[in-house]
């Protein structure tokens, strides 16, 4: 069973490395299959694209505000985890302001073979920025 300690403990750890900004193809092991991130309007952004995003901001945090985590099959064994992560940045060049968003996560999860959960599907749902955001160009 997929827990929401373990899908929590998993999304910290891609979050450091999205922060540390590797390269898109050494993160490709936090996927099964060809690893994408699907954004708002459903469109598919590829790793090395949404590392490139980040690289451009600093001091990022995400923060879970909500989290559900329903078990969807046990073979393999599959979770689909839905929630809300608080989610901030700085720009890395000194523009001044702070992105400030509510984003909606949905997310496959499966358990691989060496028990490790990597996504199936990742999908950022909705970016809702907070009024006093600074824009963020995608």
């Amino acid at each position: 069973m997929i827990t929401e300690d373990e899908v929590k403990a998993r999304s910290e750890t891609f979050w450091d490395a999205v922060k540390s900004g590797m390269p898109g193809t050494e993160m490709e092991h936090f996927f099964i299959g060809e690893g994408h991130v699907m954004v708002p309007g459903g469109q598919r952004m590829d790793l090395e694209t949404h590392q490139q995003m980040h690289r451009a901001l600093c001091d990022e945090s995400h923060h879970w505000q909500s989290l559900q985590v329903v078990q969807v099959g046990d073979h393999p064994e599959r979770a689909y985890a839905a929630g809300q992560v608080n989610w901030e940045a700085s720009f890395a060049d000194g523009r001044p302001g702070r992105i400030k968003a509510a984003v909606e996560e949905q997310w496959l999860l499966e358990r691989d073979s060496d028990g490790v959960l990597r996504w199936v599907h990742y999908r950022s749902r909705v970016v809702d920025f907070a009024p006093d955001s600074a824009p963020l160009e995608i």
